[in-house]
């Protein structure tokens, strides 16, 4: 009885392990780092998507490569939205640290998003990192509000 248990066991953790993970849909994104001031490229920012385990740099036109992402979907909200979001984190030494929530992309698509940095020693400059957030699509939000109204 204990080998035809342990028979099972193993043929079932060779069918876990042999079968292939689906493979998750991915988008492309392009970073274009620029000073918020006098909108020149910067060069040499260091971009960080932590979820995708991404780290990417900015030559001296202020582009990055493009780098391919997975879309990964929100699944907190009753209504799917047809985009995935992630962060971007960006750094360059004499700048303020730069973070934006949420960015969103669509599977297949090429996107260029570009970061606004603010240099250190400003008048804007206050310290801390410049933190922004992308608005969902206007007609997902219009659709989760009239759901919730009653």
């Amino acid at each position: 009885m204990i080998k035809k248990i342990c028979g099972l066991f193993l043929i079932l953790v060779c069918f876990c392990a042999c079968t292939p993970k689906e493979e998750a849909p991915k988008g492309y994104v392009t970073f274009y780092a620029l000073d918020g001031l006098s909108g020149l490229p910067i060069e040499n920012v260091k971009i960080v998507l932590p979820e995708n385990d991404c780290v990417l740099e900015t030559g001296s036109d202020g582009r990055s490569e493009r780098a391919e992402i997975e879309v990964i979907k929100d699944k907190r909200y009753p209504i799917a939205q047809n985009y995935g979001t992630f962060s971007v984190l960006g750094y360059k030494e004499g700048y303020n640290d730069y973070a934006l929530f949420f960015a969103q992309i669509k599977e297949g698509q090429n996107r260029e998003i570009k970061l606004y940095m603010f240099k250190t020693d400003t008048p804007l400059s206050n310290g801390a990192p410049l933190a922004t957030v992308e608005s969902p699509e206007k007609e997902w939000v219009k659709e989760l509000v009239e759901k919730f109204r009653k």
